[in-house]
């Protein structure tokens, strides 16, 4: 028999019991809403990726504006290498290169800075000395459809060697990267630092740093990424077997701990200063993810999910990060091994969820433009390696 509506109490027996299970019903709809919604790029919008023809491996890559992204890395024509720079048009997948005349043929670029009208490319040209082939640092300023080697600025000390990373800071461009030095019978490395005016004159930043970037004389040194913030930049790099990493406010160099491994990438973000790069491992044939936040005196480490491969590469944006891994991967049917290039994405450093995944490939960078995810590197199809774009829309 039913029992009759209460009308004194306006309600059904157990009416709160009803009601506290609708409540919980209607927040786990919004919980479940919200997180289609954050990865509704991933469900509906999955990532684009277009191979950029007459190129061999794409190393760098950089917002211009919310529809315009700029590239660099290099073509290989007849087993020569040829930097190349350019610029990609979100809106209708088209794209350009810039005409950098013979300033980087038989050479490469790894990395391209923008000031707002200007791009400066760094890289690495073979040339003849004492009739030896060596590399020398190549460094080309790209202004006003115009390129402008101003190599020259870099110490002639640092050749042999390659210009690793450049950065904008907002009143100078810094050039980092790592020379080669020879004493008897035997090679070194050692890292340099180089300030570039407006001007076109530089500074030679490298005796200021902390001496753990480059004492003792070894091999395995460099600069690898250079990042800007309001006026602060971070370098990070190698020395040795250990990482090297310190923040420089415009008049000193602030001092980390070492531990191995080696930093490849860099990004400022709300948290702090992304790094990513590798560690070693008890198998010197393995390495081993490093990914970590640079704030203040201390350095944070974050474990990944994947703990063997290496961190490739780091962006932040739009309240986003990005962390770009390179993985050992095995066929289990074949037994082959390969790479797989996988990028981690999300709103927290702690909650990164796998939005791509392909094997024999690797995105060497990563930026955000508006509302797209940006990156570059390259894929082998056919053991022919080609240079690629990758575009993810956040919305």
């Amino acid at each position: 028999m039913l029992r009759p509506f209460n009308e004194s109490k306006k309600k059904w027996p157990n009416g709160k019991k009803i009601l506290i299970g609708l409540t919980l019903l209607v927040v786990v709809i919004a919980v479940i809403g919200f997180y289609l919604y954050y990865n509704s790029s991933l469900l509906f919008n999955p990532p684009e990726v277009k191979v950029i023809e007459g190129t061999y491996t794409l190393n760098d890559v950089i917002a211009v504006s919310n529809n315009v992204v700029a590239f660099a890395g290099a073509n290989l024509s007849n087993n020569i290498s040829e930097g190349i720079a350019g610029e990609y048009f979100l809106q209708n997948s088209s794209y350009l290169f810039f005409n950098l005349g013979e300033y980087l043929q038989d050479g490469t670029i790894y990395s391209i800075a923008y000031n707002g009208s200007s791009f400066l490319l760094a890289g690495a040209q073979s040339i003849k000395e004492n009739n030896v082939t060596v590399l020398q640092p190549e460094v080309v300023l790209y202004t006003n459809g115009k390129a402008i080697n101003i190599s020259k600025l870099i110490p002639d000390t640092y050749t042999p060697g390659q210009a690793y990373a450049a950065s904008w800071t907002g009143s100078y461009w810094l050039v980092g990267g790592s020379s080669l030095v020879i004493e008897g019978t035997a090679q070194y490395n050692v890292p340099f630092l180089v300030k570039i005016l407006p001007n076109l004159t530089s500074i030679d930043l490298t005796p200021k740093l902390p001496n753990y970037f480059y004492s003792p004389l070894s091999v395995g040194s460099g600069i690898y990424t250079v990042s800007s913030h309001n006026g602060q930049f971070l370098v990070g790099g190698s020395h040795l077997f250990n990482y090297s990493v310190t923040l420089f406010n415009g008049s000193s160099f602030q001092k980390y701990p070492q531990d191995p491994g080696s930093i490849l990438s860099s990004v400022y973000s709300p948290e702090g200063w992304i790094i990513g790069g590798y560690n070693y491992s008890s198998n010197p044939n393995v390495s081993l993810t490093m990914l970590g936040v640079v704030n203040g005196s201390d350095i944070d480490f974050i474990n990944l999910k994947y703990s063997v491969g290496i961190v490739v590469a780091v962006g932040y944006g739009d309240d986003t990060y990005v962390i770009s891994l390179r993985v050992p991967a095995i066929n289990e049917g074949t037994g082959t091994a390969s790479e797989e290039g996988i990028i981690l994405m999300g709103k927290t450093l702690t909650s990164l969820s796998e939005i791509y995944s392909a094997t024999n490939t690797s995105i060497n960078s990563v930026t955000i433009a508006g509302n797209h995810l940006v990156g570059v590197g390259y894929t082998v199809t056919n053991q022919e390696r080609h240079g690629i774009i990758l575009i993810l829309r956040m919305t």
